[in-house]
């Protein structure tokens, strides 16, 4: 996928918001160039990406869907929250951080509560931006189990669950900023 036909997928738009996706888009792109995703190999740009269109089709402001395509470049790259302040303003910076996870936790359970409850606590577009994450993961996850074990009755109970959530193909329902109190 290049940059033009992501940029044109994420902010084709005539929204004077689209400007700050568009860079967004380019920084997301520059930041994860080169890198891979472990689960299968595809550029790791594609799982942000995947973010922001989840966003940009539940109508999420271009501040929310920036925030989506950014929110892996703090804990994948050498890239600050203060840089993201400086580059998106303070709306997009404190989106990224409320669904960064804290690295200097160790213990992977602890770290994961302390990103829920911080999530939990900010609600509103940072909900957004954290559950369009979680669906983009889990889809990668079970294009992943589908690879190496099609079969299994756990891979089809999976592929069930999200099927159940077909919701996802239309997100509005489920990721519409008006359905979460703010």
């Amino acid at each position: 996928m290049t940059t033009r036909s992501a940029d044109c997928a994420v902010a084709e738009s005539t929204d004077p918001s689209a400007s700050i996706t568009r860079s967004a888009l380019a920084f997301a792109a520059h930041c994860h160039a080169g890198q891979r995703r472990e689960s299968d190999d595809a550029l790791f740009v594609e799982h942000p990406l995947e973010v922001a269109r989840l966003l940009r089709d539940a109508g999420c402001s271009g501040v929310v869907v920036a925030a989506g395509l950014l929110h892996d470049v703090v804990e994948n790259t050498a890239v600050s929250l203060g840089e993201l302040r400086w580059r998106f303003g303070a709306g997009v910076a404190d989106l990224v951080r409320t669904v960064t996870q804290d690295l200097s936790i160790e213990d992977y359970r602890r770290r994961k509560r302390e990103l829920r409850d911080q999530v939990s606590a900010a609600g509103g577009d940072a909900a957004l931006v954290f559950a369009a994450d979680k669906i983009s993961k889990d889809r990668e996850s079970l294009q992943m189990l589908r690879r190496i074990a099609p079969r299994t009755a756990l891979v089809g109970r999976l592929a069930d669950e999200l099927t159940g959530l077909r919701v996802l193909e239309d997100p509005r329902p489920v990721l519409a900023p008006s359905g979460l109190s703010r």
